[in-house]
């Protein structure tokens, strides 16, 4: 008779067990993988959820707050994205993606802007705000607007170079190129500067070339009068010698 009753014990055992309701108490510290837990939930591991290729850390809830995702089974491969959620519907949120194939991205979909900044949280209404010094093997600028090649067209108006000193002595600085307050108040920005310069640098070439012309018809000139001199030279010197 005991032999069947010890299995029954057993099964209201086990099945209490499942049923219950796990209570912990209201106060101290719970640990899951540590026995020395050092907030009120310290877990050592992974939370996991969602498909078999998908681990989250998340917090908040109903998709409210930020959680951290690992998704991919290949180590090699996986991507790793942080992200904040202003709401459960997935309208508004910012997204840090670390790519082994695609490197870093950040994305802001909702009312805000995707602007980074780094030593700072005032990024001016800029895309990427740096305070502080950046250094770069290569920085590539892709203008929107017009390259000064319009400088070479034949419609170009070319300002003298007398408009050019007047303009120097009323304002400081060259026509076009921002003064020196200016760029202290407002820094320069690279496409546009080396658009200007290399609009000075054409007007500039465009001198040297009138210039050049100008020397080439002075020197043509010279030798001219310096021919008819030696030709009127020869002529007095035969006057001279007839009169002798």
């Amino acid at each position: 008779m005991r032999y069947y009753f010890l299995p029954i014990v057993l099964i209201f055992t086990i099945s209490a067990s499942i049923a219950q309701t796990n209570v912990f108490p209201s106060s101290g510290n719970v640990g899951i993988g540590t026995t020395n837990p050092l907030a009120n939930l310290h877990l050592t591991g992974i939370i996991r959820w969602g498909g078999d290729d998908t681990n989250y850390l998340y917090s908040g809830q109903d998709g409210i707050g930020g959680y951290f995702e690992q998704v991919g089974t290949d180590a090699d491969k996986s991507k790793i994205r942080f992200q904040t959620s202003k709401n459960g519907s997935g309208s508004a949120y910012s997204q840090f993606i670390i790519d082994p194939e695609k490197g870093f991205s950040f994305v802001n979909l909702g009312p805000g802007s995707s602007n980074v900044g780094i030593g700072t949280s005032d990024t001016k209404g800029y895309k990427l705000a740096v305070a502080g010094n950046m250094i770069a093997e290569s920085v590539k600028v892709q203008l929107q607007g017009s390259w000064p090649d319009y400088v070479f067209k034949s419609t170009y108006i070319l300002p003298s170079l007398q408009e050019t000193e007047k303009h120097i002595e009323d304002n400081g600085h060259l026509p076009g190129i921002p003064s020196a307050a200016e760029v202290k108040a407002n820094g320069i920005d690279l496409g546009e500067m080396n658009a200007a310069l290399l609009k000075k640098i054409e007007e500039l070439t465009l001198y040297l070339i009138e210039q050049k012309k100008e020397i080439i018809t002075q020197k043509q000139q010279i030798e001219n009068n310096q021919a008819a001199f030696k030709v009127e030279i020869e002529e007095l010197k035969q006057l001279i010698a007839e009169k002798k």
